[in-house]
């Protein structure tokens, strides 16, 4: 069995995942890769797995489809405090969550712990899917959330929230993600030209968590360390459509500087492999004179804490000290 998973193992490894149930049909050699870093990346989040739970005062309404597709992909999950439920009213901000995974691993399940602690602190929290990598590309899984984005501004009438106060959130991939959606629903023109002209929502901000934001070397084969599958993949992931869009909508330092962006609150940490994104992120924000706070956490002495310590090890101290500072990030912008 490969990396010592027992049949119990993956079972409980697709409760959070695809292994290889979204691979028929794909060559073999790009499922073999795909199957091996799922395989791999689940291992090593098995262990914590066993100490996500739920959290009591939150209600969870699960598995809304947001396309009539029956797609298990295009679902999502929201988070409430039963307290705001009880309250009434329009007031409760939203965040919108997207998982990470390096595009090719993981569900909304995988930051379901997450999710319901960040609702604790006060927020409305969804949690969507998107299909994932090898069967579909960048754009493609842009597509989808913006698909999650119309939705949710078709429904927020349903619930005790605030229409006006819609953020963004997301972890790893889920942070590249959630950037250029962030910059798309903000942005009309950039979203055109990325073919993805409605979304629906226009964030009034968005937390970014050890996010993978500089594509360039995915692009052009340079990449290096655990991101590096990703460039066997290119081919399939970034199609001719989003390598020939200009750079003001395709490069994250252009981005920053040409296109309109909310303020962005961005979390990682030294001893995270992607510690170096968010801070080269930053910088540009500096530069082109955008709103922003980053916190680049120092682990004390013979602690870790990683890439995404407040998704995937969130009832640590400092995931929480990360989630009461989202917190009073996104208080300040209502």
């Amino acid at each position: 069995m490969p990396h010592d998973l027992s049949p119990a193992d993956l079972d409980r490894i697709r409760t959070w995942t695809p292994i290889d149930e979204d691979l028929v049909g794909v060559a073999d050699d790009v499922a073999r890769l795909c199957r091996e870093v799922r395989l791999a990346t689940g291992a090593a989040d098995l262990a914590r797995s066993h100490h996500w739970a739920d959290v009591e005062g939150v209600d969870a309404h699960l598995d809304l489809p947001y396309l009539d597709d029956d797609s298990v992909f295009h679902r999502l999950d929201l988070f409430l405090p039963h307290d705001a439920v009880l309250r009434g009213g329009t007031t409760l901000p939203v965040y919108v969550d997207i998982h990470g995974g390096g595009f090719t691993y993981g569900s909304k399940e995988l930051n379901r712990s997450f999710c319901q602690h960040l609702a604790a602190k006060g927020f409305a929290v969804f949690s969507l899917n998107y299909r994932l990598l090898p069967t579909v590309t960048f754009l493609e899984q842009l597509e989808d959330v913006a698909a999650a984005f119309r939705w949710i501004a078709g429904h927020l009438a349903d619930y005790p929230v605030s229409r006006e106060a819609v953020f963004v959130t997301g972890d790893s991939a889920g942070g590249a993600l959630g950037f250029y959606a962030t910059a798309l629903a903000c942005n009309p023109d950039a979203a055109r030209a990325a073919g993805i002209p409605d979304w629906g929502l226009r964030p009034r901000g968005a937390a970014l968590v050890s996010g993978l934001y500089d594509l360039a070397p995915l692009l052009d084969g340079s990449a290096d360390g655990p991101a590096t599958f990703l460039t066997a993949l290119a081919p399939v992931f970034w199609d001719e459509h989003f390598r020939s869009l200009e750079p003001r909508f395709r490069d994250y330092a252009a981005m920053v500087a040409e296109l309109d962006l909310p303020p962005i609150y961005l979390c990682t940490s030294s001893d995270d492999f992607l510690e170096a994104d968010s801070l080269l992120l930053g910088a540009a924000l500096a530069r082109a004179g955008k709103r922003f706070e980053i916190q680049d956490w120092a682990p004390a002495p013979g602690v870790t804490l990683g890439h995404v310590f407040p998704v995937c090890v969130s009832w640590l101290e400092e995931s929480d000290a990360v989630l009461n500072r989202i917190r009073e990030f996104s208080y300040r912008l209502l």
